[in-house]
């Protein structure tokens, strides 16, 4: 590891990812993933990554709890704000509390031509933020669909924003990618090495003399 990182410029290491993803995962990347189908449109987001129809679009610092598409952007909820965001990644509009909303929101959903979100027990309207009575089989509720197969293809698809060659070389040489049972055996067989190189410098020079 001492001669790659020596050699880290010369190889460019710094410049070349990580694609690996269970190697990714050793350093955390992948714990937060959710994502959300309609029809011909997905919205994905990977550690505050936001991916929409396979295309890697901005950063949203808060992780998504509920999410929809409506009249061709989608609309956002998280733990303080709902957020609508076009086709391009772009932040057309947001509301908080300040603008009436009441949080947590635990779904979104659409009823005919209207977009709804549930708050405790109460089906709230997004447009008028007045509950409103309905049966909820009447809600075209929108849930996740976070699959294992898709948080694999999200890695993939950003993995050039998180670690590259350089960093990993580097941690295994300190020790922090590899387990301490790892780190204890090498130690160990070092010192055996060491031990046994001067046990074999003086075997050789007693048979020597």
């Amino acid at each position: 590891t001492g001669l790659l990182l020596q050699h880290s410029d010369d190889w460019k290491l710094d410049q070349k990812y990580i694609t690996s993803t269970s190697l990714l995962n050793i350093y955390g990347i992948g714990d937060q993933y959710i994502a959300f189908d309609s029809k011909n449109h997905q919205l994905q987001q990977l550690d505050k990554q936001i991916i929409q129809d396979g295309k890697v679009t901005q950063k949203l610092e808060e992780n998504i709890i509920a999410a929809i598409y409506y009249k061709s952007q989608w609309i956002i909820a998280t733990n303080t704000e709902v957020i609508w965001l076009n086709n391009r990644g772009q932040i057309s509009k947001s509301m908080d509390e300040l603008d009436g909303l009441t949080f947590p929101i635990k779904i979104l959903g659409k009823v005919e031509e209207e977009v709804v979100y549930k708050y405790k027990k109460s089906t709230i309207n997004l447009d008028t933020l007045e509950p409103i009575n309905l049966n909820e089989n009447e809600v075209n509720w929108s849930k996740p669909t976070s699959t294992q197969a898709n948080k694999e293809k999200a890695i993939q698809l950003t993995s050039n924003n998180y670690i590259n060659f350089e960093k990993v070389i580097f941690d295994i040489h300190a020790g922090i990618t590899t387990s301490s049972i790892i780190n204890d055996i090498a130690a160990i067989a070092l010192i055996i090495l060491s031990l046994s190189g001067i046990i074999l410098f003086f075997r050789k020079k007693k048979t020597n003399r």
